[in-house]
């Protein structure tokens, strides 16, 4: 049920900037990929992308809620070229 949910909202929010980027004049009858691309709006898909990247990193530097651990594994070796750590997913 959860998923579904989920489901829903995603696809909600498809819908709102779909009909969004068409009312706007001129781009009406354009398809929705290069309307994003004139309108230098990024797709939903790739804004989920750049927010789970932004949490990563602020897991690995300890800004976040949720730890780090919970999700990736810390490589302590001494080949990390520098680096603190290696995380290594679970």
């Amino acid at each position: 049920m959860y998923t579904n949910v989920i489901k829903w909202i995603m696809n909600y929010y498809l819908q709102v900037q779909w009909r969004f980027t068409r009312m706007i004049p001129g781009l009406k009858e354009v398809p929705n990929e290069i309307r994003l691309k004139r309108l230098k709006l990024w797709s939903l898909e790739d804004r989920r992308v750049r927010a789970d990247l932004i949490e990563v990193f602020k897991m690995f530097r300890g800004l976040s809620v949720v730890d780090i651990g919970t999700f990736f594994e810390l490589d302590k070796s001494s080949r990390t070229r520098g680096h603190s750590g290696v995380a290594r997913n679970l």
